[in-house]
Parts: structure tokens; sequence; C-alpha cells
């Protein structure tokens, strides 16, 4: 697979997540932000950021785990 198509198929996961989802991706995974300060950014409690983040976090994995390279790639 060459890195446009990689690079398209995550942006095509990303945008399909609803925006508090893509909120809690922008604060804690890209700005990497702890979850107890997004929470505050948010307004909601530490929990439910964690949960949230969590699940989506799961999803993203789902969608996108073919692209993860196997362990005889890493080695080369």
């Amino acid at each position: 697979m060459d890195t446009l198509e990689i690079s398209a198929q995550i942006q095509q996961a990303l945008l399909e997540l609803n925006q508090r989802e893509a909120g809690i991706v922008m604060l804690c995974i890209v700005r990497e932000l702890p979850t107890s300060e997004a929470a505050v950014v948010l307004g909601i409690p530490e929990g439910t950021v964690k949960s949230r983040l969590s699940r989506v976090k799961a999803r993203l994995r789902g969608r996108l785990d073919h692209l993860a390279p196997t362990a005889s790639e890493m080695r080369a």
C-alpha cells in the first residue's frame, strides 16, 4: 500500500467520527492533553473522556488494523 492510500484511509476513518469523538481524539491524541485536562476543556467528567476515548480508539483500531505493519515488516 502506498502512503497516499494509507493517509486517505486514516483521514476517512477520522471523518466518520462524530463531533464529540473527534474533539476527544484531537485533545487527547493529537494535542496529547491528559484526560483530566481534556475533561475541563470539554466540560465533562474525566471518566466520560476516558470511556469515550477507549471506545473511539477501539473502533479506529478495528477499522485501520489492516494498515499495521506485521512483525516481519518491522524486522526488515
